[in-house]
């Protein structure tokens, strides 16, 4: 249950990541089930943006960005994957053009049960997967190495 919190505080991460990688295909379907722990309203604890976590269904999660700098809000789903005990979320904007949606993949980690740190990937990741289970064997093999990641986020709920 903790891994599916993670997953969604990794969403908030997604816009700051601006700069993260982005991938034509997500890590897996969506199949874990997603916790009741991540809907709230969550605090970037640096730029100060709001993400409001809600269910979409029993996989998915809606999320809407409040960005302090610009007053506007940007609207996004995601879902939660594992990878050996490991919780990384998939997210998208939901603006995106279907044939050309790209995702952005988060590891999650839990600080205590109010806060968690996202560690989004590097856009300094070269190659490209045409299939999930490529992208999938590619992160198995290389996410206990640092490089992977950029720099991470802390996320804090807001009571």
């Amino acid at each position: 249950m903790k891994n599916y919190i993670f997953a969604l505080r990794l969403i908030s991460v997604l816009f700051l990541l601006q700069s993260c990688y982005e991938s034509s295909v997500p890590i897996d379907k969506s199949v874990i089930k997603i916790d009741p722990k991540l809907i709230f309203k969550w605090e970037d604890q640096e730029s100060k943006d709001i993400y409001n976590v809600k269910k979409i269904d029993d996989f998915n999660y809606k999320i809407d960005m409040y960005s302090q700098a610009s007053g506007k809000t940007t609207k996004m789903n995601g879902y939660c994957s594992v990878i050996d005990g490991v919780t990384f979320l998939n997210i998208w904007d939901v603006n995106q053009e279907p044939k050309s949606k790209k995702y952005t993949i988060v590891k999650i980690e839990w600080i205590d049960e109010s806060s968690f740190k996202i560690y989004p990937l590097t856009e300094n990741i070269r190659e490209q997967f045409d299939t999930s289970e490529k992208l999938k064997e590619f992160i198995r093999e290389n996410m206990k190495d640092t490089y992977i990641y950029e720099d991470q986020g802390i996320f804090k709920r807001i009571k």
